[in-house]
């Protein structure tokens, strides 16, 4: 069973059109588990709308680009300090 974070993540990469395989590589996971969460949120899209299924991501979507953020601006900082 995948965490919110995970799911999130596999909707993010998928977007930005990573493959099933990068996704699954990245999260270390089966490439089957990418595929079986893909077509559960396709699914539930359908039935739901695909904003409602985005909106039920958005918050961790947008913790997970906060702390990249703040990873960018730390490493931008020691680069700087070099």
């Amino acid at each position: 069973m995948l965490n919110n974070k995970q799911i999130s993540t596999i909707i993010v990469m998928r977007g930005l059109g990573y493959t099933q395989q990068e996704i699954a590589d990245a999260l270390d996971i089966s490439r089957k588990t990418v595929e079986n969460w893909l077509t559960t949120l396709k699914g539930k899209s359908l039935t739901d709308g695909v904003y409602k299924v985005y909106y039920e991501h958005i918050n961790i979507i947008e913790f997970i680009t906060n702390q990249i953020k703040e990873e960018i601006e730390n490493e931008e900082e020691n680069n700087d300090r070099v």
